[in-house]
């Protein structure tokens, strides 16, 4: 097994070592789903998150990247996956649309952020967010805070947030920061995407 250049995971090279021991793995395990392989590398390189979660869906382009380029042998894929998965929302009474709240900001003030933590919670935030936002909702890879936007005077749901792990690379962003590819591998896990934001659109 032989790489032309530097292999890197995650902004951080990939030594020679390691990607020997990826293609042993590999060629050990060949009965292993790739989320499963990817799963075993995430854990003996210690390829985790802040939170402790591992990077497996990271892992997994990875190494399909690592086959496109003949260094190592994958299973067949099981199932075909996407980078955007589309999951059902059951519907309830709780999103139906309200009556209309038509008002100065300084009435509904001050404005709370109540982060999303539990299954109840969890799930009208999914219902909003699949009713209301124009993409839908839709499974984010990576890590993901949620959050409920509310008026502190009336304790109603203005509307919803998501903040989600860093895109690698989004034009338009990396130009706005002006940061070369050394510093963005360096630092983009000091970013976070707003991947979702919704005023509910009885708020006018």
């Amino acid at each position: 097994m032989e790489s032309g250049c530097l292999e890197t995971f995650c902004g951080q090279i990939v030594s020679a070592q390691q990607l020997s021991e990826i293609a042993e793995i590999t060629e050990t395990f060949p009965k292993l789903s790739r989320t499963e392989l990817a799963n075993t590398i995430c854990e003996i390189f210690s390829w985790k998150r802040p939170t402790g979660k591992l990077k497996s869906v990271e892992c997994r382009q990875f190494l399909e990247r690592l086959e496109d380029k003949a260094i190592i042998k994958l299973p067949a894929c099981r199932k075909k996956y996407a980078n955007k998965v589309k999951v059902r929302i059951e519907r309830s009474r709780k999103a139906d649309p309200q009556p209309t709240v038509s008002t100065k900001l300084k009435h509904l003030w001050p404005i709370r952020l109540i982060k999303v933590d539990h299954q109840e919670q969890r799930q009208l935030w999914y219902e909003y967010v699949d009713r209301y936002h124009y993409l839908g909702y839709q499974l984010p890879f990576g890590a993901q805070l949620r959050y409920f936007i509310e008026s502190g005077a009336t304790d109603e749901i203005l509307g919803c947030f998501q903040f989600s792990s860093p895109a690698w690379k989004m034009a338009p962003r990396d130009r706005w920061i002006g940061w070369a590819d050394d510093q963005r591998k360096t630092n983009l896990q000091k970013i976070v995407n707003n991947s979702r934001f919704l005023i509910l659109p009885e708020i006018v």
